[in-house]
């Protein structure tokens, strides 16, 4: 699992990126209902999850961030116009394979 920070309009955002299967669903679990995941559409990848700061909904700069964040630590990585999904975690519901989820209320983000 790797945990970093960025820094946008003076916020500072914890990011959380799944290194394998079981680290997905670990940072699936620790995660609030509001805070974000991602995850590249139909093909495998780590998944990425940006912590919400209260009350305050993410801008479209942080979102793109993280989409790209999920897109470089994936074999993916070299193409260009990626399709990333995001939602909030409480559209998230784990699988009954590790590492899988079914998700709901996803929005496309290129990266």
């Amino acid at each position: 699992m790797k945990e970093l920070q960025h820094i946008d309009d003076d916020l500072v955002y914890d990011i959380i990126i799944g290194k394998n299967a079981q680290e997905n669903w670990n940072i699936i679990d620790n995660a609030k209902n509001d805070d974000w995941w991602f995850h590249i559409d139909d093909f495998p990848s780590c998944h990425v999850i940006l912590k919400t700061i209260e009350n305050i909904k993410p801008s479209k700069k942080i979102i793109n961030y993280c989409a790209c964040l999920c897109k470089e630590n994936s074999k993916l990585k070299n193409n260009k116009n990626v399709k990333i999904i995001y939602t909030q975690i409480k559209n998230i519901k784990k699988a009954d394979i590790v590492g899988s989820v079914y998700t709901k209320n996803t929005k496309i983000i290129k990266c």
